[in-house]
């Protein structure tokens, strides 16, 4: 079987990235830290179906002595107070930085996290692009994985997990957090 491999755009400024990891260290000394991205800000028609609802989250937001970095653009607020309320998560809202519009600190932001696991927005992509470790999740039929399914041909440190029914995600968010927890036990 032959791979198409991604080519690495340019990772993050490696001043920034320093900057993040202390700041990040500082926040939380121990333990991984994972960057999340949940939504896309369009989620209209058939877009929709390639996210989960936010609540299905939980065996990911559980996974214990992680520290879970808002990577997210848009208003996030409130699926940051549903995470504390219904998860008992605090997910760390990084300062100073316009998550839609920093796209260079947005960049050496997610080099600086241990793992950036979410869905495919312009995000993930960048994450992806800069050569940072991501997990994607998506649907069986989403055409950028070009019909592979074990691995995303645009970025070759990309593990995926495919979701094969679009009205249950919650096998494949049980999966991931099932996965995170043995990565990180490791």
């Amino acid at each position: 079987r032959h791979r198409v491999t991604g080519v690495v755009i340019r990772a993050g400024d490696p001043e920034r990235v320093a900057h993040w990891r202390r700041v990040l260290d500082e926040r939380a000394p121990k333990g991984p830290k994972v960057g999340l991205l949940w939504k896309s800000l369009k989620l209209n028609g058939e877009r929709a179906r390639q996210f989960s609802p936010f609540l299905l989250w939980r065996p990911i937001l559980e996974v214990p002595g992680v520290t879970f970095v808002n990577l997210q653009y848009g208003d996030c607020s409130e699926e940051i107070a549903l995470a504390k309320a219904e998860f008992g998560v605090d997910i760390w809202q990084p300062p100073g930085i316009d998550l839609k519009q920093d796209l260079d600190d947005v960049a050496a932001l997610c080099c600086a996290m241990d793992l950036v696991v979410g869905f495919s927005n312009a995000t993930i992509n960048l994450a992806g692009a800069c050569g940072a470790p991501i997990w994607m999740l998506g649907g069986a039929a989403a055409w950028p994985r070009l019909g592979q399914i074990d691995f995303y041909p645009w970025y070759p440190q990309t593990r995926c997990f495919v979701n094969q029914d679009y009205k249950d995600w919650r096998p494949t968010m049980q999966a991931v957090g099932d996965a995170m927890k043995a990565h990180f036990a490791a």
